[in-house]
């Protein structure tokens, strides 16, 4: 545990020199001031959306007030498809981050040569990959429940527990893809896996990119959407329903303090919470037999290692 936590601060020191930038100073003021525009950027962006969401969640409320009922299954539906994109998002940019963070990271083999073990090492690369998948999803999706929580009244509580079932889910997430990568990367070459994570998040963004224009051209058929369209719409999703799924565990635990909604953390935050710490554990434990084998495999086939090989071969014909 003291390898893991002194591995993961040099990880953590590492992640925000690269924030600040290094080097002469006139590169550092330059990429100081990339960096700073990026995080302005992204602000501008998350405000954006939270008015937009709060706007639309006040009128939806206005328009239900004599149907709290209805209200509320409208509102799980939607709020049920927002914790359903996180997984979606995780999906497009997580498998890349988490394979890069264990086997195209440059210190690597150099942990890998000192007495630290290896739990240690892949728990410090997974801890790090949640952190950048963390920054991946939060300034878009958060803003959603903060914009529908500032319209709703919610407690404080609500904004806590949102940010925890969010978090717990990219921990799940980050560690089931370190699973199914490791166990993978033992039989497939390196490039060819960067070709199957390639393809798999294009495929997953064009399917994005279609709803969205399917979306788009059925509001502009009929005008727009009122809200008591997508109210029809909302009730007839039920995505909320399935009460075995992540995201409807990520739902209920957002909405564990919200008046009106009775969910009990037994079907919330405690399977949710369960299922992370589970996979995480697992991560680790398989790591010892894993990592190191398909860390090997991954260097045995990189394409310049092969591209010299042939070159030789090459020579001695």
């Amino acid at each position: 545990m003291d390898k893991a936590l002194v591995i993961l601060g040099a990880e953590f020191r590492q992640f925000l020199n690269g924030s600040v930038g290094t080097g002469a100073r006139r590169s550092k003021v330059r990429k100081l001031l990339k960096s700073w525009g990026g995080y302005v950027f992204l602000l501008a962006i998350a405000i954006f959306i939270g008015r937009g969401v709060y706007k639309f969640a006040a009128g939806m409320n206005a328009a239900l007030a004599d149907y709290p009922d209805i209200a509320r299954l409208i509102w799980v539906n939607l709020l049920s498809a927002a914790s359903l994109t996180v997984f979606v998002m995780l999906f497009m940019t997580g498998v890349s981050v988490v394979y890069q963070s264990l086997y195209e990271a440059g210190d690597v083999k150099f942990l890998l040569g000192t007495p630290a073990p290896v739990g240690a090492v892949v728990g410090a690369k997974l801890v790090m990959s949640l952190v950048t998948n963390m920054f991946a999803i939060l300034p878009f999706l958060y803003p959603v429940w903060v914009g529908f929580g500032a319209a709703s009244h919610a407690p404080a509580s609500f904004y806590f527990l949102v940010l925890l079932s969010q978090a717990l889910a990219a921990a799940m997430f980050t560690s089931f893809v370190a699973l199914v990568v490791m166990v993978i990367m033992r039989y497939v070459s390196s490039p060819r896996m960067r070709q199957v994570i390639l393809v798999g998040s294009l495929v997953i963004g064009f399917m994005i990119f279609a709803a969205t224009q399917a979306f788009s051209a059925a509001m502009s058929r009929n005008n727009g959407l009122s809200f008591e369209d997508i109210a029809r719409i909302a009730q007839g999703v039920n995505l909320g329903k399935a009460a075995w799924l992540p995201h409807v565990w990520m739902l209920k635990t957002a909405l564990l303090t919200m008046p009106g909604y009775g969910y009990s953390v037994w079907t919330s935050l405690l399977p949710l919470a369960a299922a992370a710490a589970l996979i995480s554990w697992a991560a680790i434990a398989l790591s010892a037999r894993a990592f190191v084998g398909g860390w090997t495999h991954a260097k045995e086939t990189a394409p310049s290692a092969r591209g010299k090989a042939s070159s030789s071969r090459r020579a001695g014909r």
